[in-house]
């Protein structure tokens, strides 16, 4: 697997994504938020901004041959994860070992 980290702006229709950490129903995503815009109207509809810090694991791809190869996968990940991806900026990508998750800690 291949973890990328970097930050993340989408629009959320849910206004209380404002909470610092969110794990998508998909253990391979976690996102813990930055700040969050005043709530505005986007498509007739109350909507929020959310800036956030992003740690996703990618599948190995047999033709990517470095790290860097993995840079065009962060934003169309994002975006099928994510409602209204406006942009992502990956800072670090490395292997980690292909049994890892991130799944949310049990209390």
């Amino acid at each position: 697997m291949i973890k990328a980290t970097g930050i993340v702006r989408f629009y959320s229709r849910d206004i209380s994504t404002a909470q610092n950490e969110i794990y998508l129903h998909d253990s391979n995503v976690k996102i813990e938020v930055i700040s969050c815009s005043e709530p505005f109207i986007y498509q007739e509809k109350p909507c929020i901004e959310v800036k956030a810090n992003f740690i996703i694991l990618l599948e190995r791809k047999p033709y990517c041959k470095s790290l860097e190869d993995y840079a065009g996968f962060v934003f169309p990940f994002m975006r099928s994860k994510l409602p209204v991806v406006l942009s992502t900026q990956t800072v670090d990508f490395e292997y980690v070992p292909e049994y890892r998750t991130l799944k949310r800690p049990s209390n």
